[in-house]
């Protein structure tokens, strides 16, 4: 039917727009957020496309209900606006007779939602809270406090002395030499003598 083939055309467009534009809001807000906890250290930066994978997995089923029921809206819209409606109406047909292409194109949204809900949204979940215990029990993610030497501009003193508890004047305008210190130890500190060594 006539009717039927227009809805369901315009209801694929709107969906199709509608769906692609709440999944970049949704992902650049997600980015933001997990590049600021990147930054500060709470986990490392290859960590973020992981965790932006499962962010999407677990919001799709949300947008896909937002896609599906805007898009009906705007259409519906939309032929009020035009004055299809009254063309319809004079045509014979109702309002009901929205409900059948409305249903053909929501059921098979419907039943992916379904499964997105139940199955992946779930392991998605879960995937993500198991990386994050990976990733708090690795060694190596650990935050140096203290701003680390620009390499553009070369520094004059010790270039561990922005990063440095210890640092004083001394370490910022001299460089230190390279001495022994202890057994098999060997360091570049202005006050490596009067710290204890650590193995």
């Amino acid at each position: 039917m006539i009717f039927q083939r227009a809805l369901l055309r315009e209801f694929a467009s709107f969906a199709g727009a509608v769906f692609m534009t709440l999944f970049v809001i949704a992902l650049t807000v997600n980015l933001v957020r997990l590049l600021g906890r990147a930054a500060g250290g709470q986990f490392p930066s290859d960590a973020v496309v992981a965790f932006l994978g499962f962010f999407a997995l677990g919001v799709l089923p949300v947008l896909l209900s937002l896609t599906m029921f805007i898009s009906v809206l705007m259409t519906l819209t939309r032929s009020w606006r035009d004055s299809e409606m009254v063309i319809w109406f004079s045509s014979g047909l109702s309002l009901a007779s929205w409900l059948k292409p409305v249903m053909l194109f929501a059921l098979p949204q419907i039943t992916l939602i379904a499964v997105l809900s139940l199955v992946i949204s779930p392991w998605a979940a879960q995937m993500a809270r198991q990386y994050a215990q990976r990733l708090e029990s690795r060694d190596d993610v650990v935050s140096i406090p203290g701003v680390p030497p620009r390499l553009d501009a070369p520094f004059r003193g010790c270039p561990f002395a922005p990063r440095c508890d210890l640092a004083t004047e001394l370490c910022s305008g001299e460089r230190p030499e390279l001495k022994v210190v202890g057994d098999a130890h060997v360091s570049a500190c202005h006050y490596a003598s009067s710290l204890e060594v650590v193995s």
